[in-house]
């Protein structure tokens, strides 16, 4: 929401960068619905796999800018997981503006077929400004695993009776009500088994330059912990390479990357 983000123009740069590494997709099986409350651009709608559902945000009944984002990007996935399963689709999978995917991520969730999920769980970070990513995890960035760390980190099943397996409506909500953080952990207390991905095949964007990033940070202590990977990432890191930007879609002249 502009309403909301004080650079809008760089949430737009995001938006662009991640659906061009969605269409950049080597399985073209797929179909994009972004909920926004704010018309995109028409380039956003160029491609007619891709379609905007205008979605009112939430009241924000005077809620700190972090809340706000939190409950009406809850509020938006709800309303377009109701949507794919009207459209028929098989798998959902929700990508955040500040994260690209590896041309092969479609041909992996739809090979891998899996009655539940699949679970990305390794991948990169990559400091906008400098262009350096790090794996994660991984000795410089040790985290427990990365979808621990990035919301774009799992595809669901959706139940269907043209389809074996699946989750049915209940059974999601327990799945993603706790955050992206828990859904490996509450799939597992739930006694479902998840297809994990061991190779890096996400890419998540920081220090991008809008409320995306350390600005949205729930506390002082995790802003100071992101700038401290941010850090590590801009001196340490490896500057993102031909081969990579042609992986995760970056090749594309408009790209902010």
């Amino acid at each position: 929401s502009s309403r909301k983000t004080g650079k809008w123009d760089a949430v737009l740069r995001c938006l662009q960068d991640a659906l061009n590494s969605i269409l950049n997709q080597s399985d073209p099986n797929f179909r994009v619905l972004i909920g926004a409350n704010d018309f995109l651009p028409e380039q956003f709608t160029a491609d007619p796999r891709v379609e905007v559902i205008q979605i009112d945000n939430i009241a924000d009944d005077g809620m700190s800018s972090r809340k706000f984002q939190i409950s009406d990007a809850s509020y938006k996935r709800g309303i377009l997981r109701r949507e794919a399963k009207k459209r028929g689709a098989k798998f959902q999978m929700e990508v955040d503006a500040d994260d690209l995917l590896h041309r092969d991520v479609v041909k992996i969730i739809r090979d891998a077929d899996h009655p539940h999920a699949t679970i990305f769980r390794c991948g990169y970070v990559m400091d906008m400004p400098s262009r350096n990513t790090v794996e994660c995890p991984g000795p410089l960035l040790q985290v427990e695993s990365f979808d621990s760390f990035c919301g774009t980190c799992y595809a669901l099943t959706f139940s269907n009776p043209a389809f074996s397996g699946g989750l049915d409506d209940n059974v999601l909500w327990q799945a993603t009500a706790f955050g992206h953080h828990k859904v490996r952990e509450r799939m597992q207390a739930m006694g479902l088994s998840t297809f994990d991905v061991a190779e890096p095949r996400i890419c998540y964007m920081l220090n991008t330059g809008n409320n995306l990033s350390i600005v949205a940070a729930s506390d002082d202590g995790n802003k100071s912990w992101i700038r401290r990977v941010i850090g590590v990432i801009q001196d340490q890191g490896t500057m993102i390479d031909a081969d990579m930007r042609r992986l995760y879609g970056l090749e594309t002249a408009d790209s902010s990357v």
